[in-house]
């Protein structure tokens, strides 16, 4: 099995964006808005190690995998796979392609929050809200604009910058 083969057996062939693969693999349309890169082979081994949305998500946020183009063109694909898990069978299939030797444990990337202790005790949870919200306002400037407002920003037009969007709202 080629990755090509996995990639059109589980999202299928008439893709809504393009993919382009570290080993030369393309599928989707050539005119696409969006394009998805697998930059790694270790997008690959993530998957293997947790499939589902874990796996992509952690492919994701280290590099392995990104977007070009219009984001909107990749939510399209969760119309037709509502769920992002692997089956037993596609996780087998992914082994076959990366190859067994090739697998190993790849630790998640230092953005994602480990939690330690019981479940929903004070420190915990307290620990987990520290992780997400005490960052610097540089980071939510970038989110929220210099406002520094969570919000429904309404963009009246595409051109608005996010400042000018929070003002519209």
């Amino acid at each position: 099995m080629t990755l090509e083969s996995f990639i059109t057996s589980w999202l299928g062939s008439d893709l809504p964006v393009r993919i382009e693969a570290f080993d030369g693999t393309v599928v989707g349309p050539a005119d696409a808005k969006t394009t998805v890169v697998v930059r790694s082979p270790d997008a690959l081994v993530r998957m293997v190690m947790a499939p589902g949305e874990l796996g992509l998500a952690r492919a994701y946020v280290a590099g392995d995998i990104s977007i070009e183009g219009d984001i909107f063109g990749l939510l399209a694909l969760r119309d037709r796979l509502p769920e992002v898990k692997l089956t037993p069978a596609q996780v087998a299939q992914l082994v076959r392609i990366v190859g067994v030797r090739n697998l190993r444990w790849i630790a998640p990337p230092p953005e994602e929050h480990r939690s330690r202790g019981r479940l929903h005790s004070r420190r915990r949870d307290a620990a987990a809200i520290s992780h997400h919200y005490d960052i610097s306002n540089d980071f939510y400037r970038l989110v929220l604009g210099s406002s520094l407002t969570y919000s429904c920003a309404v963009f009246a037009d595409s051109s608005d910058t996010l400042e000018e969007a929070q003002a519209n709202k």
